[in-house]
């Protein structure tokens, strides 16, 4: 295939090769620009029931407009020939990675499977399941952005695209879901979360749960369907996790790769967690954000995609939390400790001596007396030292907190008010931009923006009650035409949340009844004017 055309595209090299297809780089002939040309394999053209299924993937790909689904170009089909055009991808799949370099820390892998998460939240509520998600099919590229390949075994949940024959198994035996294994027709989107779950376990460990150069795929599947997922052991929170999503019982797993998501979230994020320190995610729902430094930003290295990020500086004391404020508790110096400790065995040392001399000579009595007085006088002037130090600390305390807050306050308007891009994915966010100006009025953040392209065009007013620096709340209007959809207009009114993302480029919201027309809502934090 090497020099020959597809449409408008020369095919310069061989990227890789299976049993069903191989990959090809191609460069645009007038504009030099990169793409990545699937080929069917050339004896399989023949087979109708395999031509269909490329097709299928062809069509299902173009139709996920995400950030994190690979992006399909165009589509050619001879006789002989069957090929799929799709976006070029420099980077590698988690598979090749993890092999190179073993398993992936969390500050690492996290961040890179929550944008898995969100990739397939979106092809689910697009009625797509993938039904073959494994490493392989999950592409890193330079920049630590992930992509989803590979939706040759996808299927419409509750359409005529399910080509599946009973008996048949669909999948890699590794990362397939009980109910795969007993190849049930009703496959749906909770089989691609037992996967995912799957997937999340190898990018921890290292290796997969199962040994397939020991086990036999019998062996295995007999495993998937009746054994729970071996457990990772370093991380017990991620373990409850896989244990909830692997559940044999699809019922009882998360039901959305949202829920999935959230749950790794609070579990990474909570101040007690054993994994607090040891990584800073995405989106997180946390008010400590407040005095975040604003700098744990995430970059990616080729190959290595090592994510680093600074974090939090924690404060050591004990707090005492009232209403919004936040107090550190006083401590008392080992010096005070100490001297008053000395005064306390003094004074029973003078006690006990008055009650064992008694009345021998009246004078030792009233200099015992006289002795427990200033006792009880040094004692007073230590306790009044400690409540004067306890209240000075107490008073310096709140003047720090009231400093971080004020601080944080014009942190917050430094990033919120102001033009900034705004992006909806089905209007082709990756080059055309609209913009939201954020204002603020009386102490009210208003946030009124527009989006248009080719007629298509989406349209949000409102107010917003800022959560954290990387999350805030939108109440108001969302107005979207979209010709693309049978019915054009939505009109949506209600709340949604704005999350950031692990780059911290931009806030993004999935969750308003326009989803469909909209897709992925991104406000991203570099203004328009920069």
């Amino acid at each position: 295939m090497i020099g020959e055309k597809i449409h408008h595209y020369r095919i310069t090299r061989l990227i890789g090769e299976g049993g069903m297809a191989s990959v090809y780089e191609a460069l645009h002939e007038k504009l030099q620009s990169k793409v990545a040309i699937k080929v069917l394999n050339p004896i399989l053209t023949a087979n109708a029931n395999i031509r269909q299924r490329f097709e299928n993937e062809a069509r299902f790909m173009a139709g996920l407009n995400h950030a994190n689904i690979t992006r399909v170009i165009d589509y050619e089909e001879r006789p002989d020939l069957l090929a799929i055009v799709m976006e070029f991808l420099e980077g590698e799949d988690l598979n090749v990675i993890i092999k190179k370099h073993g398993p992936m820390p969390l500050t690492e892998a996290i961040p890179i499977f929550l944008q898995a998460l969100d990739a397939f939240e979106y092809a689910h509520q697009k009625g797509i399941v993938h039904r073959d998600v494994k490493p392989s099919n999950i592409f890193i590229k330079s920049s630590g952005t992930a992509k989803i390949l590979d939706f040759g075994i996808a299927k419409i949940v509750g359409g005529a695209d399910d080509m599946t024959v009973t008996g048949t198994q669909m999948g890699t035996p590794v990362y397939m879901s009980p109910e795969q294994v007993n190849t049930d027709k009703n496959i749906d989107h909770r089989s691609d979360i037992y996967s995912l779950a799957v997937t999340l376990y190898y990018m921890l460990n290292g290796k997969p749960p199962y040994d397939v150069t020991t086990t036999s795929s019998f062996q295995i599947y007999t495993r998937i369907v009746h054994e729970p997922l071996p457990l990772l052991g370093r991380f017990p929170e991620i373990d409850e996790i896989l244990k909830t999503a692997t559940h044999k019982d699809r019922t009882l797993r998360y039901q959305t790769c949202r829920d999935f998501k959230l749950a790794l979230i609070e579990a990474t994020q909570t101040p007690n967690s054993a994994l607090d320190k040891q990584i800073t995610l995405p989106a997180i729902d946390d008010d400590k954000t407040m005095i975040d430094d604003g700098s744990d930003t995430y970059s990616s290295k080729q190959g290595k995609n090592e994510v680093k990020g600074k974090h939090v500086a924690q404060k050591k004391d004990p707090v005492k939390v009232e209403g919004n404020n936040t107090i550190n508790k006083p401590q008392k110096t080992n010096k005070t400790i100490f001297v008053l400790a000395v005064l306390l065995g003094l004074l029973a040392l003078i006690i006990i001596l008055w009650r064992t001399v008694g009345p021998f000579e009246s004078h030792t009595a009233d200099l015992a007396r006289q002795d427990s007085i200033r006792v009880a006088d040094s004692l007073n002037k230590v306790r009044d030292e400690i409540r004067n130090r306890r209240i000075a600390d107490s008073l310096g305390v709140q003047d720090s907190i009231q400093s971080i807050i004020n601080d944080s306050v014009n942190r917050i308007r430094d990033i919120y008010l102001g033009d900034h891009l705004f992006s909806c994915y089905f209007i082709g966010s990756d080059e055309q931009f609209g913009k939201v100006t954020i204002q603020e009025a009386n102490g009210v953040f208003n946030l009124n923006g527009r989006h248009e392209h080719q007629g298509n065009s989406v349209k949000i007013e409102g107010t917003i009650k800022v959560l954290s620096l990387r999350k805030f709340e939108f109440t108001g209007t969302i107005t979207s035409n979209n010709k693309s959809e049978s019915n054009a207009s939505c009109t949506w009114n209600g709340t949604t949340v704005f999350w950031a993302s692990g780059s911290r480029r931009y806030w993004r919201t999935q969750d308003h009844n326009c989803f469909s027309h909209t897709g992925d809502m991104d406000i991203y934090f570099n203004r328009s004017g920069t």
